[in-house]
């Protein structure tokens, strides 16, 4: 087959048009040759972009000829509607040009928060490991580390408020904070309400009170402080000043990167221990059908334990996957990565059930793949579900019906680039006693779904079926299998044979939380 044959096979493809016969020689094609697979994800990567894209042109385009045309009869209209046809088409041809030039993802914000202790917002709050964009970071209680993509670090105490401005300026309205700036973030800038500290490479600690006058410590090097009246003043390592006063620096009473490092080390512990106490009263719910806590996957027999009433027999068998470490950093805590390609948990539950919830904790790398697998079941008989991430950042949760009607749930967006290396609790209910799937992110019902009439079930079941990943060869002369490993690690996995309430998801999600 030539590549002109190929690329018209192709086109039907994705516009659904392939006759049996086409799709056999189709099949054929992807399966001889490298270059053609990749192809088929250039090609289906620039289709789903052009649907999103071209409804936009056109619209535009008409939109255009409309007020060209004004109130003319359809006659007159149609050379134009061909006149807008064309302009349409010749901007999604120079779009797709451009799309296969400028596929890369994009995030917005000016730092990363990198570690808190008990933080209380006093707004909108963020994850560790967020990017930061444009706007206050405001605390009632707890402390924060913020670093700046421009090089320079702030532990801000609370109560108080930052203001982020850009990667090498903040407002600091009110607080404590400390500042280290090293040689490559020199310049760096915090505004206050009367006057702004201006870094020449340093560390210093700066303090806000009510009236809005600036107290500068400087630790080591040099900053200048420009008063609202345009004096400058300044100060070198060991000496403090506000407003007209100097006196010796005190170092002491400002938090600093070691010390929010140790209380990040008791916070962690302090709340890994209280999550034990709660795992271990958890996995003697009657209700838990399978419950990998993931505290120390056995690696050695290749051998994840199931903790619930349900024994070793729920135990899974790790094929292909890394023990790696948990949310719980430092205190050992394990869980499992299904980034090599094959990576999976195999498991075996037998039964049928009434209802379900799936619960996990999951750090998501990328989502290179079109799905990406939490759960499914092998072969996905009537009544099997799956559960898994698309490449959108939404979860779908999946289950058939009979042999030609499958029902989808897909929750709102929970996962974007911006999110990659953070932990994520999500969790998805199906009540067949209500006929209906929920979705939660974070403890939070995103998404309730009515299952209707038309995919009426009665109860659910499992076989055999897979963690992180979905599908293998089954038979010697077949070696092809879907990619669907997950990108990240999964710590800590629950199936339970009920549909758990929110107040329960919430406290799962909440004692869990190591931040």
């Amino acid at each position: 087959m030539n590549d002109s044959d190929f690329l018209t096979l192709l086109d039907k493809y994705l516009n659904e048009m392939l006759s049996k016969k086409e799709f056999a020689v189709f099949q054929e094609a992807l399966k001889s040759s490298a270059e053609r697979r990749s192809e088929l994800i250039r090609y289906s990567q620039l289709d789903a972009g052009l649907m999103e894209e071209g409804n936009v042109l056109v619209a535009d385009a008409l939109n255009t000829v409309s007020a060209m045309v004004g109130r003319r009869n359809l006659p007159s209209i149609v050379p134009w509607l061909a006149v807008a046809a064309a302009v349409a088409i010749s901007a999604l041809s120079f779009f797709a040009l451009t799309l296969r030039e400028n596929t890369e993802p994009m995030a917005h914000g000016f730092a990363v928060l990198t570690r808190t202790v008990d933080p209380v917002w006093a707004n909108e709050g963020f994850e560790v490991g967020s990017i930061v964009p444009k706007g206050s970071l405001q605390l009632e209680s707890g402390s924060l580390q913020v670093e700046f993509f421009g090089g320079a670090t702030l532990v801000m105490e609370g109560p108080g408020k930052l203001e982020i401005l850009s990667a090498s300026e903040a407002f600091c309205h009110s607080g404590k904070l400390r500042a280290s700036v090293p040689p490559a973030a020199r310049g760096f800038v915090i505004d206050t309400p009367n006057g702004k500290v201006v870094d020449l490479g340093t560390e210093f600690g700066l303090e806000v009170g009510d009236a809005g006058f600036p107290e500068v410590h400087v630790f080591e090097g040099e900053v200048e402080v420009h008063d609202s009246g345009g004096a400058v003043q300044t100060f070198y390592g060991g000496e403090a000043g506000k407003s007209d006063a100097r006196f010796p620096a005190d170092v002491e009473s400002f938090l600093s990167t070691s010390d929010l490092n140790e209380e990040v080390i008791e916070s962690v512990e302090s709340k890994f221990a209280v999550w034990q106490r709660f795992s271990r009263q958890l996995s003697r719910n009657e209700r838990l059908i399978a419950y990998f806590p993931m505290e120390n996957p056995d690696l050695s027999r290749r051998r994840l334990f199931n903790e619930a009433p349900t024994g070793s027999e729920m135990d899974g068998a790790i094929v292909g996957a890394n023990r790696v470490e948990g949310r719980w950093t430092g205190v050992g805590k394990g869980a499992v990565e299904f980034t090599p390609t094959g990576s999976r948990v195999r498991l075996a539950i037998p039964g049928e059930y009434e209802s379900l919830t799936f619960a996990c904790w999951v750090r998501i790398d990328s989502l290179d793949r079109q799905y990406n697998g939490l759960y499914l079941a092998d072969s996905y008989q009537p009544g099997e579900c799956h559960w898994q991430l698309q490449k959108d950042g939404r979860v779908l949760f999946s289950f058939l019906h009979s042999p030609k009607v499958n029902f989808k749930s897909l929750s709102p967006v929970v996962w974007d680039i911006s999110k990659s290396g953070q932990w994520l609790h999500l969790a998805v209910t199906l009540d067949l006693e209500k006929q209906k799937v929920v979705h939660y992110a974070n403890g939070e019902m995103i998404f309730d779904h009515p299952i209707g009439a038309k995919y009426r079930i009665d109860t659910t079941r499992f076989g055999s079926g897979e963690l992180g990943n979905w599908g293998f060869p089954n038979t010697p002369d077949n070696e092809w299998f879907a990619i669907r490993n997950l990108n990240g690690r999964i710590d800590e996995f629950a199936i339970f044979a009920d549909a758990l309430d929110p107040a329960e998801i919430l406290e799962m999600y909440t004692i869990g939380n190591p931040q």
